[in-house]
């Protein structure tokens, strides 16, 4: 590594501020505002010194835990959509991985050493028996639309697909949504979201067909229905994970004090070394 480019090395495991760079340059610009560079290297620090201790304590990750949240992830998106939210944060799926295993890792470690922030089962049971109607999946489509400005034009494109046009590359070519570059997905939705037009027009079709053109505040429509998914009652077994992730978070935000006082700890028994950049 170049001389200087060290930024600190904590029990003996250096940390240069290439990576404090690489990580800096991930975050949004609102958060570039409010954290320095040098605010960054203490969370790193801190993030190091707590992967030695699950290391040294023989922490491992539930894998059914991890793969349970994973899916949660992944139904939340089309694979499209989850792919463009992680490469906005600069990140691959196996760095996505990474960061959530990790994570878990230190939950379970944290929940061992400060006793304020264990989740028991029967809180789980708790919080999904008295949350359990916003815990169920509603119906979900997934539709694509062509959007256009006049009634002649979307008449026009709709007797091209008729007669056997793609629609995909129709939208492409002549939709003003964004979502042109997409082919016109707009992907899995409930109701409530669109407006009222869209949603009874979408809602009434079967998949694979195409609506007739349909008029809202925005222009005129052509939708085509590409998947249904039925409503879904929530099981605790499913939402276990998810919700055990969600309430030690509440347990961190209260109880940051003894987080603090925990990695002072930490800091006091290691050898760290801080370097000027």
């Amino acid at each position: 590594k170049e001389k200087g480019n060290i930024a600190a090395i904590v029990n003996g495991e250096e940390i240069t501020w290439d990576e404090i760079d690489e990580e800096y340059n991930k975050l949004s610009s609102q958060l570039q505002q409010l954290i320095t560079k040098e605010v960054l290297l203490n969370q790193t620090i801190n993030e190091k010194l707590l992967i030695h201790q699950a290391e040294e304590k023989g922490i491992v990750v539930d894998e059914e835990e991890l793969n349970a949240l994973l899916e949660r992830v992944k139904s939340q998106f089309t694979e499209e959509q989850l792919n463009e939210t992680l490469e906005a944060q600069g990140l691959t799926m196996e760095d996505f991985v990474e960061q959530l295993s990790n994570r878990l890792k230190l939950n379970q470690l944290l929940s061992e050493e400060i006793p304020e922030l264990k989740v028991n089962d029967s809180e789980i049971e708790q919080f999904f028996n008295e949350n359990k109607a916003s815990l169920d999946t509603p119906e979900m489509v997934r539709a694509s639309h062509i959007l256009v400005n006049s009634s002649e034009e979307a008449e026009n494109l709709l007797s091209m697909l008729k007669n056997g046009s793609d629609f995909a590359e129709l939208a492409a070519t002549y939709s003003l949504d964004s979502t042109a570059k997409n082919g016109g997905d707009l992907g899995y939705f409930a109701k409530g979201v669109m407006v009222p037009e869209f949603e009874d027009a979408v809602f009434s079709l079967k998949v694979g067909e195409i609506s007739d053109v349909v008029k809202t505040d925005y222009g005129y429509h052509i939708i085509k229905l590409t998947d249904k998914t039925p409503a879904k009652e929530a099981k605790l077994s499913e939402m276990k994970a998810l919700i055990k992730f969600n309430l030690f978070d509440s347990k961190f935000s209260a109880n940051q004090d003894k987080f603090n006082e925990y990695m002072k700890g930490l800091w006091d028994k290691a050898e760290i070394e801080i370097f000027e950049k």
